[in-house]
């Protein structure tokens, strides 16, 4: 045990897969937290991070530990008992100022943004395309449109766009402009 300004950093050593130690370490923090509650009238929360493999590796668990009991705090607990997990795109996309995201979809996909008002399927269709791994027959299907029309409408979208939609790097910014659109509006 370990004490950090106002947080104490408990190390457990890990015999087992995390797995097999998740319900015994859970169990055990639970009970810590009745006994915190009833003794002291107070609460405490817990961040847990992934299991490191070497003792130079506990900085980086202190860092996970943190951005768990960041994320707790986030939805208002006042007794939490958070697992960190990796941020999945939506939410390394909300860490971005909301002006260089902005930028970001304008600058990939504002070609086809304002075609959008005229003709709404382009978009559309590029977007279930990215979506279906760049599949023009499971594209069509989703779309309920014939093949052709598929690829047509793929092929005005690299047109207007200027770029390949067989150019990875050219999907991958296409994929993170439609997410960021998500989040936009």
């Amino acid at each position: 045990l370990f004490i950090k300004g106002n947080v104490g950093i408990l190390l457990i050593e890990a015999t087992d897969s995390w797995n097999e130690m998740h319900a015994s370490v859970i169990s055990f923090l639970e009970q810590f937290q009745k006994q915190v509650r009833a003794q002291f009238k107070r609460t405490v929360s817990f961040g847990i991070s992934n299991i490191c493999q070497k003792l130079i590796d506990v900085p980086d668990a202190f860092t996970e530990a943190s951005d768990a009991i960041s994320s707790g705090h986030l939805s208002r607990s006042a007794e939490f008992i958070q697992i960190y997990h990796a941020k999945d795109v939506p939410e390394l996309l909300r860490l971005l100022p909301a002006e260089d995201v902005k930028k970001f979809y304008e600058a990939t996909l504002q070609s086809l943004a304002d075609r959008q008002k005229e003709d709404q399927s382009l978009l559309h269709t590029l977007s279930v395309y990215l979506e279906t791994h760049c599949q023009i027959s499971e594209t069509a299907k989703r779309l309920y449109v014939h093949r052709n029309t598929v690829i047509y409408r793929l092929e005005k979208c690299e047109e207007l766009l200027g770029k390949s939609l067989k150019d990875p790097e050219t999907t991958m910014r296409l994929r993170l402009a439609l997410r960021m659109q998500r989040l936009i509006g």
